[in-house]
């Protein structure tokens, strides 16, 4: 790319002029004194209708080339056959040198303009614009965005995850959160929704797509608290409902705060980000803390009452199994409680009570009502 297809790809130090502008340019500039408002008006407004530069200068060509990892995406400003040859040129440099096979499926020839190209799951297209001006404007197209690169937020993306928390087309309760803490639950969500909208916070279309998103998950995260709590969803908005300060105004947010003895509270949210879009987002550096201080593990060993029966003040007992897949085994027999709970949770661990563990090796835990 670098030794060979950008120095030959990549000539002339601009287009040339277009002679229909030029020529609609004159007319405005030599003749402003004679011309009527109406006459005026029109020659901008052909003028605005064609390029000023000629878009199929044989003396131009631009080659630009970016890489991450194995995936490298060209723009070029050229004719289509130029394109191709350039594929082929690449086809047999990996062919020849490096011994690998170009994918037809990924590598595709698009026009900017028409067509989105994807690359590192954003999708790629110049952008346009046939925005009317008023006349008390100067009237026509307002062009000032044609011909720049957009970066967008692909539709098929927005759409798998929004399924995952769905059912029937639209959001549900996710079953196997239901036993989890209120601070675990709105973690959860906020990491999936916090982590796409940071990736994506360099597209155009951030607001209308990750707006449906938030929706979403939001549902789904106020349909679970509620089915943990026996509660409306009404209720838990009331209660957790706020707005928060983002650099770009306050927005809504959903808030649970856990107090502690002797320590700062703790504090999660869902929502609270700002949906507005960035030119250029910066890495930072840090160290992300993978691992918390305190796990599901930690609080299923420190648990006070039964996950079965509910019963307090009485000894308790963690109950284990080798695999999810013993659960899900069918024997032609009704799942008992105990199994559909730890289904439900994603566990092979189960916090139980003495009289409930017992019953659950000896066969005979007769389902009793989860509290």
């Amino acid at each position: 790319m670098e030794q060979e297809l950008l120095p030959r790809y990549n000539r002339g130090k601009e287009r040339r002029w277009n002679s229909e502008w030029r020529r609609l340019n004159n007319l405005i500039n030599h003749h402003r004194d004679t011309l009527s408002a109406e006459e005026y008006q029109e020659l901008v407004q052909q003028r605005r209708a064609v390029p000023s530069r000629d878009v199929y200068d044989p003396d131009f060509r631009r080659l630009h080339y970016v890489r991450y990892a194995d995936d490298f995406l060209l723009g070029f400003a050229g004719p289509k056959s130029e394109a191709m040859e350039i594929k082929e040129q690449i086809r047999a440099f990996l062919s020849t040198t490096l011994k690998l096979k170009l994918s037809e499926e990924k590598t595709l020839i698009t026009h900017a303009s028409q067509e989105k190209a994807r690359f590192l799951g954003y999708e790629v297209q110049t952008m346009s614009s046939n925005t009317k001006v008023s006349p008390g404007k100067g009237g026509g197209l307002r062009r000032c965005v044609n011909g720049q690169v957009g970066f967008y937020v692909p539709r098929d993306v927005i759409e798998t995850k929004a399924k995952e928390y769905s059912e029937g087309g639209k959001p549900c309760q996710m079953g196997y959160l239901l036993y989890q803490s209120d601070f675990h639950i709105v973690s959860h969500y906020q990491a999936v929704y916090r982590g796409l909208v940071n990736y994506y916070r360099m597209a155009h279309n951030l607001g209308t797509r990750l707006d449906r998103l938030r929706w979403v998950l939001e549902t789904s995260m106020v349909k679970t608290l509620a089915g943990k709590h026996k509660c409306s969803c009404a209720s838990l908005w009331k209660k957790h409902k706020v707005k928060v300060k983002t650099e770009h105004g306050p927005v809504n947010a959903f808030r649970v705060i856990v107090p502690r003895n002797d320590k700062p509270d703790l504090v999660t949210h869902f929502g609270g980000l700002s949906l507005k879009r960035e030119c250029f987002r910066p890495l930072e550096d840090r160290v992300v803390q993978v691992f918390a201080k305190t796990s599901d593990l930690i609080a299923r060993l420190n648990a006070v009452k039964c996950q079965l029966c509910g019963a307090e003040g009485v000894p308790l007992e963690n109950h284990h199994i080798r695999r999810m897949a013993d659960l899900k085994r069918k024997d032609g027999r009704k799942r008992p409680a105990w199994k559909k709970l730890m289904i439900a949770m994603k566990r092979k661990t189960l916090t139980v009570c003495e009289r409930c563990h017992t019953d659950i090796h000896a066969g005979r835990h007769d389902g009793r009502a989860l509290l």
